[in-house]
């Protein structure tokens, strides 16, 4: 069985619209240990309308910058 930082890594390795993935929240803090840590993951894309999360069981939440701040994140603006 692969650890479920292999997970988040192979989705990242394996979809080149992915740029970054980022660790945050009580799991990035290695002085933190609860018994309720969940992962709290971004990825950073070049295009959300290709990225796929049907690969994830429970998406919580999914922040598209361009739809609420459009003169600082551009939608047509490629990284």
């Amino acid at each position: 069985m692969k650890s479920p930082y292999s997970v988040i890594r192979e989705i990242a390795e394996n979809d080149e619209n992915i740029i970054a993935v980022v660790l945050y929240g009580s799991r990035a803090n290695p002085s933190i240990k609860d018994q309720y840590q969940d992962y709290d993951i971004l990825y950073i894309v070049s295009d959300v309308n290709q990225f796929d999360v049907s690969v994830f069981k429970a998406v919580k939440l999914i922040f598209i910058p361009s739809e609420h701040y459009p003169e600082l994140f551009p939608a047509e603006k490629a990284f």
